[in-house]
């Protein structure tokens, strides 16, 4: 797992799960239009949507879980992106209790999450971190 989302690719992993999340709502809607509009024609008979569209009805019950999971995987990664966390760095708790030296407020986070260069942000272990963050502050500054 940490091989699929390594400091150059978390872009593409976040808008591939962004892009299940649209495609699983998409489909889930139109699942259940598809229902809905063949219980107006029955009559709002339940029985008569089961037998006319099953597809429709395993569809809407198959990404709405879909939506749960992968939803929650997508709200999991909004919070770590508008906090400047890694996802190793929120599981164990590192900044709890100070101040994240990485965070920049909100909007920054995004703009440089979408914008600018991705760049190794160094390890919090060995404190190389400082110095990254000093710099990173730099450039931003000159954007």
């Amino acid at each position: 797992m940490a091989l699929c989302r390594s400091r150059r690719n978390y872009r593409f992993f976040f808008f591939f799960v962004l892009g299940a999340n649209i495609v699983a709502f998409t489909v889930l809607c139109g699942s259940l239009m598809v229902c809905v509009s063949i219980a107006q024609a029955a009559a709002g008979s339940i029985s008569m949507v089961i037998a006319l569209a099953p597809v429709a009805i395993f569809l809407v019950i198959y990404t709405a879980i879909i939506l749960m999971t992968v939803g929650g995987l997508l709200a999991y990664h909004v919070g770590l992106i508008s906090k400047n966390l890694t996802t190793n760095e929120s599981i164990k708790g590192v900044y709890a209790g100070r101040r994240n030296p990485h965070d920049r407020g909100v909007v920054a986070n995004w703009r440089a999450f979408l914008a600018l260069p991705w760049e190794g942000r160094g390890s919090y272990v060995t404190g190389d971190w400082e110095a990254r963050h000093a710099a990173a502050a730099a450039a931003e500054a000159r954007v």
